[in-house]
């Protein structure tokens, strides 16, 4: 993941513990960071410009959100249950973190495993990591895979959805609150 057009994010595994590289490429300058009680990193982001990281993870058999600031040496669980929360992105010029889940509720903190709560279908999420509240804003709601977010700005984000049967590329506007889609495979 890029910081800036000079700075590159990268995860790999070392001796059997994640690390978080930063390069700076001008000054050949490197930082590492290791992920504690992490088992495995699916995917991250690193903020534009920005000194904070949001990866998905898994810990224990769930696949959480997780804030890494790149200053210090401090990991923060975002979400913390069942639901597989997956391909984390910042919105630019924002807070907040869009992201793809197949949780059934806005809640990001839910106790218990009721495996019928489950579901097969992943939906888009956004999270106002400066929030104090423990809701998630539900972005999708349909019955098909909605994965992989970017957003362009707080107002556009485009996602890939496997509604037709194939998966094909979709844009959400937020401000009219509609999505449409955009390529046509298959």
């Amino acid at each position: 993941s890029w910081k800036d057009e000079n700075t590159l994010g990268i995860i790999n595994t070392r001796y059997g513990k994640n690390v978080l590289w930063v390069y700076e490429l001008k000054s050949r300058k490197k930082v590492k960071k290791e992920l504690t009680r992490i088992n495995q990193v699916k995917d991250f982001d690193i903020v534009r410009n920005g000194n904070l990281a949001v990866l998905s993870a898994d810990r224990n058999g769930d696949h959480d959100l997780y804030s890494i600031s790149l200053r210090r040496n401090s990991i923060k669980r975002i979400t913390s249950d069942f639901y597989d929360d997956v391909n984390p992105r910042f919105v630019p010029g924002t807070s907040s973190i869009i992201f793809s889940s197949n949780r059934t509720t806005d809640t990001i903190n839910v106790k218990g495993r009721d495996i019928d709560e489950i579901s097969n279908t992943y939906n888009i999420f956004i999270y106002n990591i400066d929030s104090t509240k423990n809701t998630v804003h539900r972005i999708t709601n349909t019955l098909s895979s909605n994965i992989k977010p970017m957003a362009v700005n707080e107002n556009e984000y485009y996602f890939i959805s496997d509604q037709q049967g194939i998966y094909n590329l979709h844009k959400y506007d937020l401000s009219k609150n509609i999505y449409h889609q955009v390529s046509n495979f298959g």
